[in-house]
C-alpha cells in the first residue's frame, strides 16, 4: 500500500480560502459602518439641536408658570360704588387698599 504524500498546497487552499471569506466579510462590514457615521452624526446633532430647542421652550414656560402663579397671589379687587375693593383670602373680608 501506498503511503499518501502531505500536499501542502491543498490545506493551504482548504484554510487560506475561507479566512479570505472572512477577512473580506469583516472589511466590508467595517467600511460600511465608517461610511455610515457622517449620517449618524448628522442624527445626533440634530437630536442635540431639537433637544436645545425644547430646553429652551420648557424654560420659557416655566417663567410664564412662575408669573402666573405670582399674579394669583395678588388679590382679587373690582370697583363697586366708585371705590376700589379688594378681598382677603386668609380673613374673608373686603377692605380698601392703601392709595401707592
Amino acid at each position: 500500500m501506498k503511503k499518501k504524500t502531505f500536499e501542502i498546497q491543498r490545506w493551504m487552499w482548504l484554510v487560506g480560502v475561507p479566512s479570505l471569506i472572512g477577512v473580506v466579510i469583516l472589511f466590508s462590514r467595517t467600511v460600511v459602518t465608517f461610511a455610515d457615521m457622517p449620517k449618524r452624526v448628522d442624527n445626533i446633532e440634530q437630536y442635540v439641536v431639537a433637544q436645545q430647542r425644547a430646553n429652551e421652550i420648557n424654560e420659557k414656560a416655566n417663567e410664564l408658570l412662575q408669573q402666573q402663579i405670582q399674579q394669583q397671589k395678588q388679590p382679587y379687587c373690582e370697583w363697586y360704588e366708585q371705590k376700589y375693593w379688594c378681598w382677603d383670602e386668609g380673613s374673608q373680608t373686603w377692605y380698601q387698599p392703601e392709595a401707592k
